[in-house]
């Protein structure tokens, strides 16, 4: 598993282990190739956008190393270009974020169809208090875990630890005009935000990603104390709901 982002990375571990997959992980695509030169992999799961060195030149690198490993394409945009850019990259399937963990078994299945997977338990009971869906949809989150509460607690609790930190980064990538910078801080905000079912931060946080796209600096310094206040909204309707 390739993802730079700690949550969605954490997501898709337990989700493959809640498969009853084994799998390792990379942060970028350098790792990824380091890993599979030392390795026997049955797979590969590829973040597209990643630092360092992203999914695409990754998959190119892996493809010369190992021509038959299937290369699953991970992305957070679900347009028919972006799935024809992954597979003419040498990926062999695609998979947008948020991943549902029914897609991903069935796309596993068909790469892997040796792989036996382990049964997955059943949804638990949704908390009788109402969730406000604009902030933290719920339903979303479980749904996206097969109904594991228990998991879906352990990766909120990593979100809310890690997305301080993340504001922050953003913030200090605008004040030095980073351009690059911030577009691919406020991308990793968003997918994360989408992953936790953060529905209010994650437009917010798509907002400022599209603004960097378009160099509009200026206006991502004026959604970023939007994308703070949407934060804490989600941390406190979490703390209100019995989630944290």
């Amino acid at each position: 598993m390739v993802e730079d982002n700690a949550t969605n990375r954490k997501v898709a571990l337990l989700q493959l282990r809640k498969l009853g997959y084994e799998t390792g992980a990379a942060t970028n695509g350098a790792e990824a190739i380091e890993a599979v030169k030392r390795g026997h992999y049955d797979l590969v799961l590829m973040d597209c956008q990643m630092p360092v060195m992203d999914g695409f030149e990754a998959a190119r690198s892996i493809r010369r190393l190992n021509a038959s490993v299937p290369i699953v394409a991970i992305t957070a945009h679900a347009m028919r270009a972006d799935r024809d850019r992954c597979l003419i990259g040498g990926m062999n399937d695609y998979l947008a974020k948020p991943v549902e963990l029914s897609r991903l078994s069935e796309v596993l299945a068909r790469w892997l169809p040796e792989s036996g997977v382990c049964d997955t338990a059943h949804p638990t009971e949704q908390s009788t208090r109402e969730q406000a869906k604009v902030i933290f949809n719920a339903e979303a989150l479980l749904r996206r875990l097969m109904g594991d509460r228990r998991l879906a607690k352990i990766v909120v609790s990593g979100f809310l630890k890690d997305t301080p930190t993340q504001l922050n980064n953003l913030r200090m990538r605008l004040e030095e005009a980073d351009r690059a910078g911030a577009r691919v801080q406020a991308h990793s905000i968003t997918g994360a935000a989408a992953t936790v079912a953060a529905e209010g931060l994650h437009a917010v946080a798509l907002a400022i990603e599209e603004a960097g796209i378009a160099g509009k600096l200026e206006h991502c310094g004026v959604l970023l104390p939007r994308a703070v206040e949407e934060f804490e909204r989600y941390k406190h309707t979490l703390e209100q709901s019995g989630w944290v």
